[in-house]
């Protein structure tokens, strides 16, 4: 079966609508991204964000999505979730990508969403196919990176571990 490509970018764990959810529905297909290792637009004011975030594109992956995450040195960042699940016989993908600044405070990560779009393809209905621009989203967490583990928790509670893919 041909895969249509997509992906949905979301900041992280804000409740419904962040990296820490996982949407509801049949398992879906998961389709790898590289839009995370694109920039960000430029900001009005830099950050200095420690190595340990700014040396890989971080990549989580559960049953029904996957959530790719750059952040540079600058404090930019851009995060790209994809979606994909089985619906009525067909797969369609959802797409978000957002671009924003991240700002480091000790052991503190907040990400505030500057743009955002998305997308929906799918095969068997090009009809319901768009592309439009989305609301932003803003999320603080606790961080630490293990190795090649990010470790990110929200206010409550819940965590989110992505792997170190590539810089």
């Amino acid at each position: 079966m041909r895969r249509a490509s997509a992906a949905v970018v979301l900041v992280l764990g804000l409740p419904g609508c962040g990296l820490l959810d996982e949407p509801a529905g049949p398992s879906p297909t998961v389709v790898h991204t590289t839009e995370a290792t694109k920039t960000a637009a430029p900001t009005e004011k830099a950050a200095v964000i420690p190595d340990a975030l700014t040396s890989a594109v971080w990549t989580r992956a559960t049953a029904t999505m996957e959530v790719d995450l750059k952040i540079l040195p600058d404090g930019r960042y851009r995060s790209v979730e994809i979606y994909s699940p089985v619906e009525s016989g067909g797969i369609y993908q959802l797409q978000r990508v957002e671009d924003g600044q991240a700002q480091v405070s000790g052991d503190r990560l907040r990400l505030v969403g500057r743009t955002a779009t998305e997308k929906r393809t799918a095969e068997d209905d090009p009809g319901g196919n768009y592309e439009r621009p989305s609301g932003t989203r803003t999320g603080t967490y606790d961080w630490r990176v293990d190795g090649d583990r990010l470790h990110l928790t929200d206010a409550n509670g819940d965590a989110a571990v992505f792997t170190r893919t590539t810089a």
